[in-house]
């Protein structure tokens, strides 16, 4: 049983009554610590994800890309319900973007679908979004929204059911927005993108995988993240 003052503070902290699970459920898949790799590989990693463009690599034990876009995803299909973060350990320059993946499918051809989380780093607040892919074309689900992001930060995205959602840690996990598609139901690919540019973003400590509990009426509620906007 939880105690009156730790009730009063979580309800008066923002945190909502009922929610889906905890984010995040799951742990690390990959802290590149080791040689540089080009492409990103390590039995594990494959890509492009969008036909034509470039793959992920390792430099100094992180990942980056190179000054076109470069994607790459993991082999193994999560889900449905499924989260990835990761750390943002420099912000790539303005005006490039960086993208986060899940539910993807077929991805490398030019039916890829699935979901991802667009930002593209500007001056003052990045303009991000929440978009679903049809054959590799991308649609925007609602509106675009403002999120500044800075080096240090965790980067997440969630879809569980047909919810997605975009969460930040600057030191604790907070829940950025929500969408609802219905479209993509099945399980499949997580991964993540830089864009072009000639300042290169560098990326760490992958995480992610198949949502653990992915149970909205038994979750507690002062387990979920606060959510920041809507």
């Amino acid at each position: 049983r939880l105690p009156w003052d730790l009730i009063l503070k979580g309800a008066l902290s923002g945190y909502p009554p009922i929610g889906g699970a905890a984010f995040p459920t799951t742990g690390l898949l990959d802290n590149f610590n080791r040689a540089d790799e080009n492409p990103l590989g390590n039995g594990v990693w494959a890509g492009p994800i969008h036909s034509g463009q470039n793959q992920m690599q390792i430099l100094t034990n992180q990942a980056t890309g190179t000054t076109s876009f470069s994607n790459s995803y993991l082999s193994t299909s999560y889900g449905p319900d499924s989260e990835l973060f990761y750390t943002l350990s420099t912000i790539p320059a303005t005006g490039q973007e960086y993208n986060a993946y899940i539910r993807l499918v077929d991805p490398g051809t030019t039916g890829l679908d699935g979901y991802l989380l667009y930002t593209s780093a500007n001056t003052g607040a990045n303009n991000n979004g929440l978009y679903r892919i049809d054959n590799d074309a991308n649609t925007l689900l609602g509106a675009s929204f403002s999120q500044d992001w800075a080096t240090g930060n965790l980067r997440g995205l969630e879809m569980i059911g047909s919810t997605l959602a975009a969460y930040i840690n600057t030191g604790s996990w907070a829940q950025i927005t929500t969408r609802t598609d219905a479209t993509y139901t099945g399980a499949g690919k997580i991964g993540f993108q830089h864009g072009n540019g000639s300042t290169i973003g560098r990326f760490d400590d992958f995480n992610g995988g198949t949502v653990v509990g992915a149970n909205p009426a038994y979750q507690p509620w002062y387990h979920r993240a606060p959510v920041l906007a809507q």
